[in-house]
């Protein structure tokens, strides 16, 4: 006997722990209060709504639990009597969940009911957002999500895949988790659908979908075993792929996509670049048939396009001329440096002449070089030096200027002269000391020239280009002008087209093929302040001040394409190419950039 009121009592303790260890919302007799719902009344006020069933004549109290947020449940929140209704004041737009229950107390009976299923209210501010699925790996996916609801009971994920029917609770999550994995299922639509749950009330979903591919390989490298190749190696993390695509992109130019396959478990390709300089960029993807896996980080590499030597200069170098592999630099306050390239990596200074005041530019012509400055004495200076031995350089002359003379371009017994404000002047250089011929007058300032055939065309600042007929140098002839698209620094010409250095415009492309009216053609932004232009071979070097040196493919004039980019943080502002080198002048001197074999 006494065994089995032991084993009657071991019964009740064990129903009493069931009774009491529920769940948040799951009444725990069906004795409670039921039909138990919330409906808002305004922005500030629910109404809690309960049936109950009672016999006629009992007085019957209703006690209103509550809980806010993550807090713990208060279950003596209020009471009510004989009524089955209750109103609150809550934040209807608030993140918070506001839960309620009700129990009733037949004081008839003298009996106590359990608490019925909680109801609750959460607001539309309460959804989760930001959901993002990833794959990880070839087998798994990620979903992550910002969760804004406070007092959840878990969230609930819904999936549906392909043409399949949906899976309702697909996933059930702990409260205040952002993140679930799941397999994954390769080539096929998968959709996931992210709420919120407390009880039978969801916040509202979040939903996107995904395709799952093949493993994107990683960890792509490169380097460059010779001038012109490149060596790409990457880590192959699929296990499925039939092989592997590969995309380039020269410069700032569209993807070349396939521009070579190789077989599933390959992690190496060789390119070879067929450009005299160019800047490269890669990526990979792993290929199923008509699958692809998601792209590859890129990679990026100059092909040449390196410094390849740099020396300092005593002054500030502005303007250079090149003669095969000699270098004169006007170099400011520090006169002129003749720098030895023949050992382009190790460039030396075999010499320098100091002149008057400071020193813009600098030509050479044969055994003679010509360079322009100001004077302290004049606004500016032409003086005519022998360099038939660079090591031991001699003024032969010099004469002045009537404005200050910022570039100088020789044709044949001629100088031409920019004088900024000046406009333009012509000084014979065939004798000892230079013989100043005459001026023309132009509009702007007269920043650089160029000679092409019988005409200097000029850059002017603001007022763009003049063109300037120097058939008889003695009776120069101002042909036409153009205004161009900003500040223009220095123009070169190649063929029927001029380009301009335009500061923060860019360079501009001009068609002088009717040299009476030059039309602009096309331009080029770089995004900086582009200060110096040479062309040659079908390119255009463009130098930025504030971003370095771009390499343009002008093949198409209309169409300039940036093909490399070199950046540079010294201020460079002056560029000559020459065989296979770029010459550039910066804020530290001279560098050699190597742009073909």
């Amino acid at each position: 006997m006494k065994d089995k009121i032991i084993f009657i009592i071991l019964g009740v303790a064990a129903a009493l722990i069931v009774f009491y260890g529920c769940d948040l919302t799951s009444p725990n007799d069906t004795g409670a209060p039921f039909n138990v719902s919330l409906q808002e009344i305004n922005d500030s006020t629910v109404k809690i709504s309960w049936s109950y069933s009672a016999t006629a004549g009992d007085t019957i109290t209703f006690t209103i639990a509550r809980k806010v947020g993550e807090s713990s449940w208060d279950e003596t929140y209020d009471t009510v009597e004989d009524t089955y209704h209750y109103f609150d004041n809550i934040d209807i737009a608030d993140t918070l969940v506001y839960g309620y229950k009700v129990k009733a107390y037949n004081a008839s009976e003298e009996t106590e009911s359990p608490f019925s299923s909680a109801v609750a209210h959460i607001s539309n501010t309460a959804a989760p957002t930001d959901l993002v699925i990833s794959q990880p790996t070839e087998d798994a996916l990620l979903l992550t999500w910002q969760d804004h609801c406070l007092g959840e009971e878990g969230f609930y994920i819904d999936r549906k895949q392909g043409t399949a029917d949906w899976q309702h609770k697909y996933a059930s999550l702990d409260a205040n988790t952002t993140t679930f994995t799941d397999a994954a299922v390769l080539y096929e639509d998968v959709i996931y659908s992210v709420y919120g749950y407390f009880g039978d009330e969801k916040t509202p979903a979040i939903a996107d979908t995904v395709v799952a591919t093949l493993a994107a390989p990683s960890a792509l490298t490169l380097t460059k075993p010779f001038d012109t190749k490149v060596l790409l190696q990457w880590t192959d993390n699929s296990s499925v792929e039939e092989g592997f695509r590969i995309d380039r992109r020269i410069g700032y130019g569209g993807w070349e996509e396939a521009v070579a396959t190789v077989p599933a478990d390959s992690t190496r390709w060789m390119d070879d670049i067929t450009l005299p300089a160019a800047t490269v960029t890669y990526r990979i993807v792993a290929y199923n048939g008509t699958f692809n896996s998601l792209i590859s980080e890129e990679a990026t590499t100059n092909v040449r396009m390196d410094v390849i030597g740099a020396i300092a200069t005593p002054g500030n170098a502005t303007k250079l001329s090149v003669d095969y592999l000699t270098v004169y630099v006007a170099d400011y306050y520090g006169g002129l440096a003749i720098i030895d390239c023949y050992n382009p990596d190790q460039p030396a200074i075999v010499s320098t002449v100091n002149l008057p005041d400071r020193t813009l530019s600098a030509s050479v012509d044969g055994t003679f070089l010509y360079t322009t400055g100001n004077s302290g004495s004049f606004p500016g200076l032409l003086t005519k030096i022998d360099v038939s031995n660079i090591a031991s350089p001699i003024i032969t002359g010099s004469t002045a200027t009537n404005g200050i003379a910022n570039d100088i371009a020789i044709s044949g017994d001629h100088a031409f002269v920019a004088e900024g404000e000046n406009g333009l002047s012509v000084v014979y250089v065939s004798s000892s000391t230079p013989l100043p011929v005459t001026t023309l007058s132009i509009p702007g300032n007269a920043k650089s020239l160029t000679i092409s055939g019988q005409y200097a065309l000029i850059a002017t600042a603001l007022g763009g280009i003049s063109v300037v007929d120097i058939v008889d140098p003695n009776l120069p002839v101002l042909v036409s002008s153009m205004p161009t698209n900003g500040l223009t620094q220095n123009i070169v010409t190649a063929g029927n087209f001029a380009y301009t250095a335009n500061g923060e415009e860019g360079m501009e492309i001009i068609d002088i093929t009717m040299i009476a009216s030059p039309a602009s053609y096309a331009t080029l932004p770089t995004g900086g302040f582009v200060s110096d232009i040479a062309v040659a071979d079908g390119y255009a070097y463009v130098l930025d001040k504030e971003q370095g040196l771009y390499i343009a493919d002008i093949a198409n004039p209309a169409v300039p394409t940036i093909i490399g980019i070199l950046p540079m943080e010294t201020q460079p502002v002056a560029i000559e190419v020459s065989g296979s080198y770029a010459y550039i002048l910066d804020n530290q001197g001279l560098k050699l950039i190597q742009i073909k074999e």
